[in-house]
């Protein structure tokens, strides 16, 4: 039988990775280049991927603006890029000054129907940016492996044979054979009651469980299967949370 995660000490280990991206953060170590959207709600201080440029307004007074020619569009397009600057919002100059930029660097910059940009690589991969700011993969465009970074819970096979547990998504993947999610500010309060709530959608046999404290810190893991031909995997450790839903 075929797990992607298939023993507690395997789980043990992710939960511990998880811990360890955790104290990187507290010791100010840069998340946002890794997936994690800063979201800058102090306008005009907001920044954006790139830098900003300072415009003189009148009352002789200056505004910070979004210069998109420091963006690094391969980083959104490999899904490390986020930005508090939601480009759809900005004047019709800034946005030319973007659809440039994204040429000069081999890319394609559009605006859809609702005015949220779309930027197209040279393989038809396509990234979408959300009203937060953040950006993510349009389905079915080249590259599937782009990992969802934040956002909503994600609608696919694994997703529908599990309830949504209603935690903050930092990053979340699917694929042929699984699902994969890590969500952070999670309780483990919270991580043993999803538990239940696998259990109550069927997630009953083969169950492995650890919920114990290691130096300190409450490790806590859950696998089961569902005799269906599917696994669930739970981990939780320093507040993030993981989750594998895959195919035997």
């Amino acid at each position: 039988m075929k797990r992607i995660v298939i023993n507690i000490r395997s789980l043990t280990a992710l939960a511990l990775a998880l811990v360890l991206a955790a104290s990187l953060a507290s010791c100010g170590f840069n998340l946002g280049q890794y997936g994690q959207h800063i979201k800058y709600d102090d306008l005009p201080l907001r920044r954006d991927d790139g830098t900003d440029v300072v415009v003189s307004v009148s009352g002789g007074k200056s505004l910070n603006m979004p210069d998109p020619s420091g963006i690094d569009f391969s980083s959104i397009m490999n899904g490390l890029g986020g930005a508090g600057t939601v480009w759809g919002e900005q004047t019709e100059e800034i946005k030319q000054q973007l659809i440039k930029a994204a040429r000069e660097n081999g890319f394609e910059i559009s605006f859809d129907e609702n005015g949220c940009a779309v930027l197209t690589g040279v393989d038809g991969t396509q990234m979408k940016q959300n009203a937060d700011g953040s950006w993510l993969p349009v389905e079915g465009s080249g590259n599937v492996d782009i990992p969802q970074l934040g956002g909503d819970w994600p609608d696919n096979e694994f997703t529908r044979l599990v309830p949504n547990p209603g935690f903050k998504i930092l990053m979340a993947n699917g694929e042929e054979e699984g699902f994969t999610a890590a969500f952070t500010e999670v309780t483990v309060a919270q991580v043993r009651a999803y538990a239940e709530k696998l259990r109550a959608a069927g997630f009953t046999e083969d169950e492995e469980l650890q919920d114990e404290e290691v130096m300190g810190m409450v490790i806590y893991s859950f696998f089961a299967s569902n005799g269906k031909g599917y696994s669930v995997s739970l981990s939780y450790a320093s507040e993030m949370a993981s989750l594998v839903v895959s195919k035997e």
